[in-house]
């Protein structure tokens, strides 16, 4: 696998991203910064693999990986992204994705990423697994079908309450009042089957007990 595509929102990283890939040896053939730029330079150009990250205008991450395993099955999908919970990387890996890779870890381990073979989902170091190559993620088989019903946002909610935050932080940190942080919270509970008030706190710390809390 040679030619490389990368889709990312944010043009600086987009080219730090280039400079890494191109050290590795790989020929990167075109970008795009949001989805729709991503499929339609894919079809033109047919890369080998698709660097994607999940917070693009438009079409998501997670809605172009899985066009991407649809139309072209061929094509690699790796996720760099800046959220760094199991949560969305499971996501991420029910679209489609081959890996999963925090932004923060990037340039010590897309190579990895990069040269994942088929059958193994990668994770990279602070996602969790300590840079370790994967069969599966560490959550059961109903928790996997019901993260899948969170939505991007219910997902961002889901983490942050994850690290601790309270719904008014959440409301400051997202941009939202504090009633749609507890509508988001109560819509998580109900997919998730969670029931009383701190299961949902419970669950979030569980899976993001790996977490880079910094900031």
């Amino acid at each position: 696998m040679n030619k490389v595509m990368i889709a990312d929102d944010h043009p600086i990283f987009r080219a730090g991203l280039r400079q890494i890939v191109e050290a590795e040896g790989y020929q990167v053939v075109a970008e795009a910064g949001d989805g729709e730029s991503c499929i339609n330079s894919a079809i033109m150009c047919e890369p080998d693999v698709v660097i994607v990250d999940l917070a693009m205008p438009g079409m998501n991450g997670y809605q172009t990986i899985g066009w991407m395993s649809e139309n072209l099955p061929d094509t690699v999908c790796v996720v760099v992204s800046m959220y760094s919970s199991r949560i969305f990387a499971e996501k991420a890996k029910s679209a489609g994705a081959r890996a999963f890779v925090a932004k923060e870890d990037a340039a010590t381990e897309i190579r990895n990423a990069l040269l994942t073979p088929k059958g193994v989902f990668y994770l990279s170091a602070s996602v969790g697994r300590g840079a370790a190559s994967v069969p599966n993620l560490e959550t059961s088989e109903s928790e996997q079908h019901n993260l899948q019903l969170l939505t991007p946002t219910e997902a961002t909610v889901l983490q942050l309450v994850g690290k601790s935050m309270s719904s008014k932080e959440i409301a400051e940190e997202l941009g939202i009042s504090h009633r749609t942080v507890h509508t988001h919270r109560r819509r998580i509970s109900e997919k998730l089957g969670l029931r009383g008030p701190n299961n949902l706190l419970k669950f979030a710390l569980q899976n993001n007990t790996n977490e880079d809390t910094s900031g």
